[in-house]
């Protein structure tokens, strides 16, 4: 006898871009499994800004309030070469969404946010590599 479960959708990998989609999923009450390698956020920020399109999809899930607070916002960015000379400036432009069109983010801080917001729907389940999926013999199939 084996425990079968389905899902609507499953997600791979929990970054911000996986998580942001859980949220979405378990929003419309969809049954969602999340399949990550690490069981948690990794330490380092490798994104450093976003816009205000990625956050208005936040305010759909109600976490846009939360993650502002910890939001600074962008003025543009410089790219310079070798010898510190800029080549290039880069201006946002904003596109009438109700937020600052950039707005810079501390990853870690961001993906717990929206972690937390996942937690919020029961439909919504999180396995890693360590976790007791990855080390029975489950199998995920997709039809």
């Amino acid at each position: 006898m084996t425990d079968e479960m389905t899902y609507d959708v499953a997600i791979v990998g929990y970054g911000p871009v996986g998580v942001t989609a859980a949220n979405l999923l378990g929003q419309m009450g969809l049954n969602v499994v999340v399949v990550e390698r690490d069981p948690d956020i990794y330490a380092r920020a490798r994104a450093i800004s976003t816009d205000e399109e990625v956050v208005r999809i936040w305010q759909q899930v109600g976490l846009a309030d939360r993650l502002n607070a910890d939001m600074q916002p962008g003025c543009g960015a410089n790219f310079v070469d070798a010898n510190g000379v800029p080549f290039v400036k880069l201006l946002p432009v904003s596109r009438g969404n109700g937020h600052p069109p950039q707005q810079f983010i501390y990853q870690p801080a961001l993906e717990k946010v929206l972690r937390e917001g996942v937690d919020r729907y029961p439909t919504c389940l999180f396995f890693s590599s360590t976790s007791a999926c990855a080390s029975s013999r489950a199998t995920i199939t997709s039809s």
